[in-house]
């Protein structure tokens, strides 16, 4: 099956099972299952990163955004709710997931235009 959106793919992202978040150039984020649209949302700003982590560690990934204005959203899965906001001084440019402190566990790093590192 194949999906058609209103402006160009410029992020993607898989979360779990057959679920994946993807941005578009007109500032729409969301979460696909397969070809059915979950949820989407739509900002005046340009999303700059997306990835997925299970922040609040019930086992299922969250979607996260960064944008062109330096807000960080995390947005639950199956909904877009947001359960999580942050904001850099400058744009996002990227989001990773690694062990940043070499404790064993992974974690969200977040890097701003600027080189702020969180």
């Amino acid at each position: 099956a194949e999906s058609t959106e209103a402006d160009r793919v410029v992020g993607l992202c898989a979360m779990h099972s057959t679920l994946y978040g993807y941005a578009l150039g007109n500032g729409t984020i969301g979460v696909y299952d397969k070809s059915t649209r979950v949820w989407r949302v739509k900002s005046k700003n340009q999303v700059m990163a997306i990835n997925q982590f299970d922040l609040d560690a019930d086992g299922v990934p969250e979607l996260i955004g960064g944008w062109s204005n330096g807000k960080v959203e995390v947005r639950m899965d199956r909904t877009g709710e947001v359960v999580y906001r942050d904001h850099f001084a400058s744009p996002v440019s990227s989001l990773l997931i690694a062990d940043y402190r070499n404790d064993g566990r992974d974690e969200v790093i977040c890097c701003g235009l600027d080189g702020e590192v969180r």
